[in-house]
């Protein structure tokens, strides 16, 4: 869980157009580990 806050973080460093995109692959990802 570390690792993926790390790799948000890394990520939230672009641009915020491209955060948007990023940030909703990331959570879909995150919801679907949850689910497993």
């Amino acid at each position: 869980m570390k690792i993926g806050k790390k790799k948000i973080k890394m990520i939230d460093l672009p641009p915020k157009k491209i955060r948007p995109n990023v940030e909703l692959k990331h959570f879909k990802k995150n919801r679907l580990c949850k689910v497993k």
